[in-house]
């Protein structure tokens, strides 16, 4: 491979506005240049120069800009002409994903220089508060073009029985992990508290962090009016935050342009093995509720082409929307529960912030500065999207440190190919006889009472099923209580949705 074609980050840039001021941005538009400002000064070079090597600009989907606004948003905001431009559906591994495809089309040299940039401005404002007196200005500049899968993350038989979002999908991963590993429910709650006190703690150190002051595991996990339960087990504090005002960007180009513009090769980040596939997109269809194959094939991918294994990797960020999906990953990329290495650089989704799908973009942001500062490491970035469904993983290394082996494929389509083979659960849409219960959740409404039990279970003939459990004060009070997967009842099939009774 022709070295000047080797696939670099080069220069990053974030900015949280942890409060409204009269001189900060008042606008989503504004918080983004800030971000790009900051991605310049990392650079190290005039804005005009590097603005005119960007031939591609790519942007999470946003829920602070007009639909395909931001591409342009971030054109106009950094000076840049892209002959093209993208705009992705919903997923929070967006960001890695970008970053995994396009170092790929930069290594074949089919782009010069790709800009990714993403915010959410959702603190200040829950509508679009990109105004149309700059939209005016983006009209010479090309119109993006939408890019992923545009599937929603839960079918209608799921959305049925109370599971239409994520925040109601991720507690039923939690409760089967918990009956998987063996613990009681007080011993699984004292593990997941342990794991988020850890991550506030280094979200304490970021400087760009929404939530930089560090909680105990007693705060994380005690159930209080300020931290009612959402679903069971998670409390509030155990979910991610959306409502922030945050922006990212980093710069993806290839070796010989970062010589031509002239930046330094101190500061260039190289994706040395990456992966990419999706599990079966149902949560309903999968093998069970603790795993991820999809996850283990692309970390088995990422550390081959990176040529290293595991115990090679200094530093993460794992996507950690729940805890969960923190505990699946680092299942399936092979680390043991006991190993100390601290599994996030940012303090995650919950404490370092949640802005939408481009929560990766800081991971990377941050990756990148802590490979600098640590040149003979490597790190691992993931990012996820919808329920445990998605996923985009990368190891990095300073360009320094890098195997001789370069970034030559994004191997995708193989990896999809071994996790469509994997055999999909069938589902009985009216299911009707004894049952076990395989997992469950019980969802809170916002006063922080119990509203719906869900059960997740198996029928005797291997079929799975969905249903809604009665509601019961003492059903709810024993669904957290006791230990339910497992369990054995009766369940009946209904117009709206199927009844479940404990036996």
């Amino acid at each position: 491979m022709d070295e000047e074609r080797i696939p670099i980050l080069v220069a990053s840039g974030q900015f949280s506005l942890n409060s409204v001021q009269a001189d900060g941005p008042q606008n989503s538009y504004d918080l983004l240049s800030v971000a790009l400002d900051r991605l310049v000064e990392d650079a190290g070079i005039p804005a005009a120069k590097l603005a005119s090597a960007i031939d591609v600009i790519a942007c999470p989907q946003s829920l602070s800009a007009p639909p395909g606004g931001l591409p342009a948003a971030t054109a106009l905001a950094i000076g840049a002409k892209p002959s093209r431009t993208f705009y992705s559906t919903t997923g929070g591994n967006t960001p890695q994903w970008f970053v995994n495809q396009y170092a790929t089309s930069i290594a074949r040299g089919e782009m010069q220089a790709v800009l990714l940039a993403g915010l959410e401005m959702l603190k200040t404002s829950a509508q679009s508060n990109m105004d149309s007196s700059y939209l005016a200005r983006t009209r010479e500049i090309v119109s993006p073009k939408l890019i992923g899968d545009t599937r929603t993350g839960t079918n209608a038989h799921e959305v049925a029985h109370g599971l239409s979002m994520p925040v109601q999908v991720y507690p039923l991963f939690e409760n089967a992990l918990r009956a998987h590993y063996g613990e009681s429910i007080a011993e699984h709650q004292n593990q997941i508290g342990l794991l988020y006190e850890q991550f506030s703690q280094i979200a304490s150190r970021n400087p760009h962090a929404w939530f930089p002051q560090g909680m105990s595991k007693e705060e994380i996990i005690q159930v209080t009016e300020k931290n009612r339960y959402i679903g069971f087990p998670y409390t509030k504090f155990m979910n991610p935050i959306i409502g922030v005002n945050q922006a990212a960007a980093c710069l993806l180009t290839s070796v010989g342009v970062a010589k031509r513009l002239g930046i330094h090769p101190d500061n260039w980040i190289s994706p040395v093995g990456v992966g990419d596939c999706h599990d079966h997109w149902y949560p309903s269809e999968r093998a069970n509720f603790y795993s991820s194959p999809a996850i283990h094939l692309a970390a088995r991918n990422a550390l081959g082409m990176a040529q290293c294994s595991i115990d090679d990797i200094d530093y993460f960020d794992l996507y950690s929307c729940f805890p969960s999906a923190i505990q699946i990953a680092r299942d399936e990329i092979g680390l043991s529960k006991m190993d100390d290495r601290a599994l996030t650089v940012t303090g995650g989704l919950r404490f370092a912030g949640g802005p939408g799908n481009n929560y990766p973009m800081h991971s990377i942001a941050t990756m990148m500065n802590v490979l600098r500062a640590d040149p003979q490491a490597k790190g691992l970035v993931s990012g996820l999207g919808w329920n445990i469904t998605k996923h985009s993983l990368c190891i990095y290394s300073h360009y320094s440190n890098r195997s001789r082996s370069h970034l030559l494929t994004n191997s995708a389509e193989d990896l999809q190919s071994k996790v469509d083979a994997l055999e999909r659960i069938m589902v009985d849409p009216q299911p009707s006889g004894n049952g076990t219960v395989e997992t469950y959740t019980l969802l809170f409404d916002r006063l922080g009472q119990p509203k719906q039990g869900v059960i997740v279970g198996r029928l005797q003939n291997g079929q799975r099923f969905l249903a809604n459990t009665e509601e019961s004060e003492d059903i709810f009070s024993n669904m957290m209580q006791e230990e339910i997967v497992g369990l054995k009842g009766t369940v009946k099939s209904g117009d709206a949705a199927n009844k479940f009774y404990f036996a």
